[in-house]
């Protein structure tokens, strides 16, 4: 139920009711848009009708709802245009922010995936105390076990002891090492300096803006997951033109954290299991003859 045959989509204007239609290329495919946006499509088709007589085997034109460019422009933009371009400053500058460290990602991840390999290559026993934050025993307790034994007790061991401590403890290694401490802090400051530009452009702290919409651009069309089954092109001759829908800026939402480099970032986009695994080996090894 989570797919629906698209053909485009129409953007509905709630100020002068005018409907743009955008074709996507490839015509009516099935499209991946999730449950709650199929319900939520089939009760617009039924409310606004459809393009298509028949769009169970032409298409569906999946209705989106906003303020087109030209209302934008004089009913929104023409009543105070110092506000509303701070506003467009605000969400341009933040979307400069999350693409910043998106690089910063791409670009620097072989550098903590590089440390953490040459961590576990000189790690000893006497640092696996350190790890799991108490005296570790290398018999396992059963110094007389034959390899074979000791092998099932270490296998044992490291899932119920040790495997959920191998990434935060060699993290937080990484951000404690001065070369790596230095570009993150370096970066995190930069960008905290531009945050507070922008932050200082408003007093208030939920900010009621209009977000734009370039309508010729590639569309994920589910909210949770990303694939080649979401997300749809819009045919190349589209025109260029925005689409805005309006919004909430929360200022006191942890707005830093989306931008900021953490040990939780490089986390979520090292391969865990690859540094739990190795460290496994190298202890593997040191420990069972």
């Amino acid at each position: 139920m989570s797919f629906l045959l698209v053909s485009g989509k129409s953007y509905l204007c709630e100020i002068c009711n005018c409907t743009i239609q955008v074709e996507y290329e490839g015509g009516p495919a099935l499209t991946q848009i999730g449950d709650y946006s199929v319900s939520q499509q089939l009760e617009y088709s039924k409310e606004f009708g459809q393009p298509n007589e028949n769009p169970e085997i032409d298409g569906y034109y999946l209705l989106d709802i906003g303020v087109c460019q030209e209302c934008y422009r004089n009913n929104i933009l023409l009543k105070d245009q110092a506000t509303e371009k701070n506003k467009q400053k605000l969400l341009s500058g933040y979307d400069d922010l999350i693409s910043k460290k998106a690089t910063f990602m791409e670009e620097n991840m072989k550098l903590f995936t590089d440390f953490i390999s040459k961590k576990i290559d000189a790690f000893s026993l006497d640092e696996i105390n350190i790890l799991i934050g108490e005296d570790f025993d290398p018999n396992l307790g059963d110094k007389y076990a034959n390899p074979k034994k000791k092998k099932g007790l270490w296998n044992h061991y490291f899932q119920q002891e040790i495997r959920g401590k191998v990434v935060p403890y060699f993290l937080k290694c990484a951000f404690n090492d001065p070369a790596i401490l230095k570009i993150v802090s370096v970066y995190n400051k930069s960008s905290k300096k531009q945050w507070n530009g922008l932050r200082n452009l408003f007093s208030e702290n939920i900010i009621s803006v209009y977000v734009p919409i370039d309508i010729s651009q590639a569309e994920n069309l589910h909210n949770l997951i990303q694939c080649e089954t979401t997300v749809r092109y819009p045919t190349k001759d589209t025109p260029n033109i925005n689409f805005y829908h309006q919004g909430e800026f929360d200022m006191d939402d942890d707005i830093e954290g989306s931008f900021l480099i953490s040990e939780e970032d490089i986390s979520d986009s090292i391969n865990e299991g690859d540094i739990e695994k190795a460290l496994k080996e190298k202890i593997q090894g040191m420990i069972i003859n």
